[in-house]
């Protein structure tokens, strides 16, 4: 059986979600073992290529996942049933849950549709007609909510879920009503290059995190689309991106620069957890720091794929590496050595 790298993971007290190419494990998050694996499930409820995107539902009870073969998947997380399978005509680039009842998916061609998290009975793939405002047709019964003019990169829905704000790669934020998208409440302009990565801490709800391609997080009060003030991060973040770094086509070249994720949790206030892609170390700030911000870091050695934070302040990473790094505690699966590491 092929091996395939952890590269996503859902931390929960008990059971704790994995992603590893077309598989899903369920592990018991204080001993490692893997307690439900997609690799034992039929072939036809497997995705045909690595899963692209994943989200975990609040409840903690539902995860949804898509990939290559365009099917949006929702599963039960407690025994990794397969609730429902729905085509989507383009590649997804970004899903989340809304309310723990609906799935919110946004794809390539900038569009973001709702679906259903239990589909009716006569959902089909007959019977469904182009929206008028979208740029193609839903063959799911999908509704559709806003669309850009670019593809959508990342977006969030407020936790009122009174707003939805969206990210696209030719440097737009935008913020809409939720679910009534095409109300437009305010932009944030400033980027230079795309944006990846959106976040608004539980502790200050007025205030955006955005960062992409730029070498700064901008800081945005973003009911009002004005900017606060911008993080140079790049200096503190670039003798930790190693491996092979990709080239700009310009006369000066530099390393292509993507802020992976930014992340916060109640009791780590007032501090904003970020990744980046290719770098070795998970890094940090606090949002208290009004003049010369100071970037932390916790060195791992090996690129980080993905992170997550526990409730009670430890930080979980996936790094790109069977062995864990010093200071941090692996886990074990059935396959030998994990890319999973809990530091505290």
């Amino acid at each position: 059986m092929s091996q395939y790298p952890y590269t996503r993971l859902f931390w929960q007290s008990e059971h704790s979600i994995v992603i590893a190419g077309p598989h899903i494990q369920v592990l018991d998050t204080n001993t490692g073992d893997v307690l439900h694996s997609t690799a034992k499930c039929e072939e036809d409820q497997i995705t045909s290529g690595p899963i692209r995107c994943a989200t975990l539902s609040d409840c903690g009870k539902f995860l949804a996942t898509s990939g290559d073969d365009k099917k949006l998947k929702t599963w039960q997380v407690d025994d990794l049933k397969l609730l429902s399978s729905r085509v989507l005509l383009k590649k997804p680039t970004y899903i989340i849950f809304a309310d723990n009842k609906d799935i919110l998916v946004a794809d390539k061609f900038g569009d973001i549709f709702r679906y259903q998290l239990h589909p009716s009975s006569n959902e089909s793939s007959s019977g469904y007609t182009r929206d008028a405002l979208s740029s193609h047709e839903n063959p799911s019964g999908g509704e559709l909510i806003l669309g850009h003019a670019s593809l959508l990169t990342t977006f969030l829905v407020t936790t009122d879920g009174q707003y939805i704000v969206t990210a696209d790669r030719d440097e737009h934020i935008r913020v809409s009503w939720y679910p009534q998208g095409y109300t437009i409440k305010s932009y944030c302009l400033g980027h230079q290059k795309y944006v990846s990565a959106i976040h608004i801490p539980s502790f200050s709800p007025g205030t955006l995190i955005s960062g992409g391609g730029d070498s700064v997080l901008k800081l945005w009060d973003w009911m009002n689309g004005e900017l606060l003030r911008d993080i140079n991060v790049f200096s503190a973040i670039q003798p930790f991106i190693t491996g092979r770094p990709v080239e700009a086509s310009t006369e000066d070249s530099e390393v292509v620069f993507v802020v992976h994720r930014v992340a916060s949790i109640p009791s780590l206030a007032p501090i904003i957890v970020f990744s980046v892609v290719g770098a070795t170390a998970i890094f940090w700030f606090s949002m208290d720091d009004n003049y010369e911000t100071c970037i932390q870091h916790e060195p791992f050695h090996k690129p980080i794929i993905d992170f997550t934070l526990e409730d009670g302040g430890s930080v979980w990473v996936l790094l790109d590496a069977d062995q864990s790094s010093q200071g941090g505690r692996s886990r074990k699966d059935e396959g030998g050595d994990s890319n999973l590491v809990e530091v505290r």
